[in-house]
C-alpha cells in the first residue's frame, strides 16, 4: 500500500504534530496557571495535534513494524 519511505516520513510528521501538541499543552497550563479559564481554541488544537499526532506516528509505526525488511524480501 505505502512504500517504506513514505511510512517512515509519516511517522515522522507525526512526531512533530505531537510536539506542536505538546507545546500547546505547555501554553494551556501556562493559560490555567494564571487562573483564567482556559480558551476554547486552545484546547481543543491541543487534543486535536496530541491525539492526531499519536494516532499518526502509531499507525505509521505499527504498519512499519509489520513489514518484512527489504534484505529479507531478496532472498
Amino acid at each position: 500500500m505505502f512504500t517504506t519511505t513514505v511510512l517512515r516520513l509519516l511517522s515522522v510528521i507525526g512526531a512533530v504534530i505531537c510536539l506542536v501538541g505538546v507545546a500547546l499543552a505547555v501554553t494551556l497550563g501556562i493559560e490555567s496557571a494564571s487562573r483564567t479559564p482556559a480558551s476554547p481554541w486552545l484546547l481543543t488544537a491541543t487534543a486535536t495535534a496530541l491525539i492526531g499526532g499519536l494516532v499518526l506516528t502509531i499507525g505509521s509505526a505499527v504498519t512499519l513494524a509489520r513489514r518484512p525488511r527489504e534484505d529479507e524480501r531478496r532472498e
